[in-house]
């Protein structure tokens, strides 16, 4: 009898407590378009929440949809224009910045312009993670109750070898790696899991300490105390309250993939900007400045933001300089100053002043 370990797909790469590595795994296998298996595994998925069959149609599965802010849901599926699934995967990570609360709030939205007729908001995560959803619309699942739909499907379902090797791969996976059974889950990787908490935690804290000197220093150079902000995955956005209500604001962004304002350097990307991104009163806005000037100055249009005014700027925070840092806030002081900044500031003052 053959008794030595035998590893799962995961743990050839040394990937088993990899969120982004187990999430395109997931969203392979509930694709019947390539999995090899079919339409079981979503159909198992969804009947446990939607206590309805789905028809094989037309299907859509995304890893990390990009949502206009930056944000990214982990896999979202569209079934026609039936129903839109949001699962957000959590294995050893927890909730940060109000991930789901984003997240219900913009799949909502997603799925009222694009007229599907209902949601599914999934927070799924091993039993021994005790992380919670923050947003009531997520519903928590388990991997070992996703393990158990998948066994039910009947083994002529599954149409091809591959399907079968996946399929039973998976399962090993989550009973060896992520099962609530204490003697499957092995101590290296309990170490592990509290080890990688405890940094992310401490790296979320160090984001969060420097997001804030860092809102509060453009604020004392730049703006006055009228302004507040609001911390978003890759910006920094400064409102005030009349122009929040117009969607006039300002925003310090960067486009350094999976870094925060803390680790970026001077290669890195950043951008101050002047953003209108409320489409009902965009028309209204255009009329006056052409009533104001005879003509619309210049503007760029990106779905449903109007950028009014942008510039690069050149930053290097990672280096924990504090010239560097200074040298910053004083050129971003600069740039907020430049006539196509302070001229937008003057007409959205007298815009919203006048609509309002």
């Amino acid at each position: 009898m053959y008794t030595k370990k035998i590893y799962t797909l995961p743990q050839i790469f040394n990937k088993q407590n990899d969120e982004n590595f187990v999430s395109d795994w997931l969203a392979f296998i509930l694709n019947p378009d390539i999995n090899g298996i079919g339409i079981s595994p979503l159909v198992a998925l969804c009947k446990h929440f939607y206590h309805k069959d789905i028809e094989d149609k037309s299907i859509c599965i995304k890893r990390e949809e990009l949502f206009f802010n930056g944000q990214k849901t982990d896999i979202t599926i569209r079934i026609g224009r039936e129903l839109l699934i949001c699962i957000e995967n959590k294995i050893s990570a927890n909730e940060v910045d109000s991930q789901t609360t984003k997240y219900a709030y913009r799949v909502k939205r997603i799925a009222k312009q694009e007229k599907i007729n209902k949601f599914l908001f999934i927070f799924l995560k091993p039993e021994w993670n005790k992380s919670t959803p923050e947003s009531k619309d997520f519903n928590i699942l388990t991997y070992s109750t996703l393990v158990s739909l998948m066994r039910q499907i009947p083994a002529f379902n599954i149409k091809t070898e591959s399907g079968r090797f996946h399929m039973s791969e998976f399962v090993l996976y989550v009973d060896t790696f992520l099962s609530s059974n204490e003697l499957a889950l092995s101590d290296s990787l309990k170490e592990k899991t509290t080890d990688e908490t405890k940094t992310n935690n401490k790296q979320i804290s160090k984001a969060r300490e420097f997001n804030t000197r860092l809102a509060n220093d453009i604020i004392t150079a730049a703006f006055d105390k009228s302004f507040t902000v609001k911390y978003m995955a890759a910006c920094l956005r400064f409102v005030r309250p009349l122009w929040d209500a117009f969607g006039f604001h300002y925003e310090l962004v960067h486009g350094a993939k999976g870094k925060t304002f803390c680790e970026l350097d001077a290669d890195d990307k950043v951008w101050v900007v002047i953003h209108q991104e409320k489409v009902k009163y965009r028309e209204d806005f255009f009329d006056y400045l052409h009533r104001r000037f005879g003509a619309i100055p210049d503007y760029t249009l990106n779905g449903r933001i109007a950028t009014l005014a942008n510039d690069e700027v050149k930053v290097n925070f990672s280096s924990g300089d504090e010239n560097d840092y200074k040298k910053a806030i004083q050129r971003i002081r600069v740039i907020l100053q430049k006539a196509k900044f302070s001229r937008y500031v003057e007409l959205a003052n007298a815009f919203c002043e006048e609509y309002f």
